[in-house]
């Protein structure tokens, strides 16, 4: 749900806005905290325990060098497209950068030899995907913070940007 976000200025009044946004907001965090903890034990049931504690730390490090260098690439593409009074180009390449580092993560993850399993077997409809985790007692702590910590960074995370960018005058 997160490129939605876009077409939400369209939709004429501000109040209606702010509550399609919300909305969307919302739901993407439900998912990204319910999809983010089962992707977290996959990789554990796919990485045997004794390259678990390497793999985690090699992995946290790609994940911050390349966090860190795509930040500063788009940076440096918003500020050189709006030199020229072309920011909206600037924003299109990053959606464009965004769309090809899907595809080829999608390329990456489907072709992982997976393991058998007894239980992948068994089919299961997407709302019992959902609704089975929540009906651990144990689980539903994490869930439900993940969910609420999810929510506030990226609920403050677009207005700090649009603090730093008009009322203190930085540059992207």
């Amino acid at each position: 749900p997160r490129g939605i976000e876009i077409a939400v200025p369209i939709l004429g009044r501000v109040s209606l806005q702010v509550a399609v946004l919300f909305l969307i907001q919302l739901l993407a965090n439900i998912f990204a905290s319910a999809v983010g903890v089962r992707f977290n034990l996959w990789m554990m049931d796919m990485v045997p325990i004794t390259r678990r504690g390497r793999f985690l730390s090699l992995r946290e490090r790609v994940m911050v060098i390349s966090g860190t260098a795509l930040s500063l690439v788009s940076s440096w593409i918003l500020d050189g497209c709006k030199a020229i009074d072309r920011e909206l180009v600037g924003y299109c390449v990053l959606v464009g950068m965004a769309a090809l580092f899907v595809v080829q993560s999608y390329r990456i993850v489907s072709r992982i030899d997976y393991f058998d399993a007894e239980d992948c077997t068994k089919k299961h409809s997407l709302i019992t995907i959902f609704t089975e985790p929540l009906k651990n007692r144990q689980f539903l702590p994490v869930v439900l913070y993940l969910m609420l910590w999810n929510f506030a960074v990226y609920m403050t995370a677009s207005y700090v940007n649009v603090y730093l960018l008009s009322d203190l005058k930085i540059s992207y």
